[in-house]
């Protein structure tokens, strides 16, 4: 039956009730949504120890469970991890905390662990398994590495003719994700300057004039 755009309205009149904060969860929630929906999520060492990962797993794993999906970890994160506990004591904990969370998702299928026990490059391994899986699906990968995150967009621009695409995101302070904007298609900030300065400096006549 026709519902005329009611659902649409009725959510429109519902977030005219919500606090900013709650209005930029609630978009989050839906962008979130729409990413589980269509690619495949592999993550790096640098997200999991994101303080918000737990809490962004909690938003996540629904949604991989109702999309039959998982999260991809390479086996060389984990080495990383490992290694890290011994290298900084002080992450114990938090490492010890990750990998329980991610040992009870892949109890319920929705983590898997790719890799032989090979490869102990992580960035390596991270961006030839993304690489790889776009022969036959769309990855997101999510990492907090900027020279990762800039090769991973790299590979969209050296592979124009391949019709899937591939994602970088990162995980944000809200506990969800947030799309990495490649450094060439940011405008530059100072942080020196100031920018209403700036603004009253622009340009008044076109060149030539």
């Amino acid at each position: 039956m026709t519902n005329y755009g009611f659902e649409t309205i009725r959510g429109i009149e519902e977030s005219a009730f919500l606090s900013p904060e709650q209005e930029g969860a609630r978009r989050a929630q839906e962008n979130l949504s729409r990413l589980a929906a269509r690619y495949t999520f592999i993550i790096g060492t640098c997200a999991l120890l994101h303080p918000k990962f737990p809490e962004m797993m909690g938003h996540l794993a629904p949604l991989l469970r109702e999309n039959g999906r998982s999260l991809i970890i390479p086996d060389s994160v984990i080495n990383d991890l490992q290694r890290l506990v011994v290298k900084n004591p002080d992450l114990t904990v938090q490492i010890s905390d990750v990998i329980h969370l991610l040992a009870g998702l892949r109890l319920e299928g929705l983590v898997q662990v790719c890799g032989n026990g090979t490869d102990f490059n992580s960035r390596n391994q991270l961006i030839q398994l993304a690489e790889q899986m776009l022969e036959y699906t769309e990855p997101l990968v999510i990492t907090q590495n900027k020279r990762i995150s800039e090769e991973l967009v790299e590979l969209n621009r050296t592979r124009p003719t391949i019709a899937r695409r591939l994602a970088v995101s990162r995980v944000n302070h809200y506990g969800f994700l947030s799309r990495y904007i490649p450094q060439s298609a940011a405008a530059p900030q100072s942080p020196v300057l100031n920018p209403l300065d700036l603004r009253l400096l622009s340009g008044d006549y076109p060149l030539g004039a």
